[in-house]
Formats: C-alpha cells, sequence, structure tokens
C-alpha cells in the first residue's frame, strides 16, 4: 500500500511538472509569434512600424496573465482527456482466453483458469487444474497480452497465475517456493522475489 501511494504522487508530481512546463512554453511561444507577426505586418502594410522587442514588452506586461489562464485551462482539459483514455486502454489489450492449435482442432483456455506457464522449448506449456496443452508462442511474447496484474514472471521459464498462489516460503538461500492452490510448488528466482512480492500484495489487496 505504501508503494502505491508513493508511486501515485510520485505520477501527480510528474503530471504537475508537465502541466507547468506545457503553460510556461506555450505561452512564452505564442507571445514570440505574436510580437513577431505584430512587427511583421506593420513593416509591409504601415508606414510606423511597431518593433518586435516593443511589442514583446508590451505584451508580456498587458496579455501574460492572460496566455497563462488560457493554457492552464487548455492544459488541463486536454491532459484529463489523455490520461483517462490511457488509463481505459490497456484493459482491452489483455486477453481472456489463449486459443491453441491441437492438430485441426482448435482449444479455448480461459486465463482464469490458467495456474502457470512455462518454457518447454521449443513451446510454452500451459497448466491447467488438470492439463497441460502445448503452445507455439515464447514466454515474452504471451505475457505481454495478459494482464500485468494477474500473471507475474517468477522465473527465466516461468509465468504464474497470481490469483492461484496461496503462499510461499524462502528457501533461506535467495529463492523462494510458491505454493498453489492445487498443490503443486514453484520456484521464484531470487532475480524476479522483489516484483513477485510486489505484486503479490497489490492483488491481495486490490
Amino acid at each position: 500500500m505504501t508503494f502505491n501511494k508513493v508511486s501515485v504522487l510520485a505520477g501527480i508530481r510528474v503530471l504537475m511538472v508537465k502541466r507547468l512546463l506545457f503553460v510556461v512554453v506555450a505561452s512564452i511561444f505564442h507571445i514570440i509569434l505574436f510580437a513577431g507577426l505584430v512587427h511583421l505586418v506593420s513593416a509591409i502594410f504601415y508606414e510606423h512600424t511597431f518593433t518586435f522587442f516593443r511589442n514583446l514588452r508590451y505584451t508580456l506586461s498587458e496579455d501574460l496573465y492572460k496566455y497563462l489562464l488560457i493554457y492552464s485551462v487548455v492544459s488541463l482539459v486536454f491532459m484529463r482527456k489523455k490520461n483517462a483514455n490511457e488509463s481505459e486502454a490497456p484493459k482491452d489489450k489483455f486477453l481472456d482466453r489463449v486459443i491453441i492449435s491441437s492438430g485441426r482442432a482448435k482449444i479455448s483456455i480461459y486465463t482464469s483458469e490458467i495456474f502457470f506457464i512455462a518454457a518447454e522449448s521449443p513451446y510454452i506449456a500451459i497448466h491447467t487444474i488438470d492439463k497441460k496443452q502445448l503452445h507455439t508462442q515464447t514466454l515474452k511474447s504471451i505475457l505481454e497480452q495478459l494482464d500485468p496484474e494477474k500473471f507475474v514472471r517468477i522465473h527465466k521459464s516461468t509465468i504464474v497465475n497470481l490469483s492461484k498462489v496461496s503462499s510461499y516460503k524462502s528457501r533461506l538461500n535467495g529463492d523462494y517456493d510458491i505454493q498453489l492452490s492445487n498443490h503443486q510448488e514453484l520456484r521464484l528466482s531470487r532475480n524476479y522475489v522483489d516484483n513477485f512480492k510486489r505484486r503479490f500484495s497489490d492483488f491481495q489487496s486490490s
């Protein structure tokens, strides 16, 4: 939970900095562009030329607050819309089932039924409660298609479904043993321990 709060606060700070930079840069660009256009138009069409720096000083003193206000509103509207689209989009791209070819037949496995996926070169083996199905994909490619809130890599050759994890315990050498709800045990490599613990904690609290 503490990690989540820190991540949220960090995200808010980054968003605020992005908005501030957008407002300042857009306002300055607008003011410079406006001063340049007024100078150019007056030089072409009028006898009296309004100098660039005179226009710039006048606009900064009289209109700066207007540009800051306008672009502040723009940043709030468009960045909020962008963030809403980003938060909604990922849910649609994750697999809810895996289609496996078995001879001429096609087998559909719901991802909620998967306990773990293991590498069995040149295939991967998708393990459900009572079956194992070979599939022609790599662990990396299938992991990218699975919901990261539910599936996590625990070894260079294994992905586990967090909803099927009952417990885990240390081997006292950096590695861990993961107990699944069907009483199978999987090895959790020390290289993936921190990420697994964080994701498992998030899953349990969600």
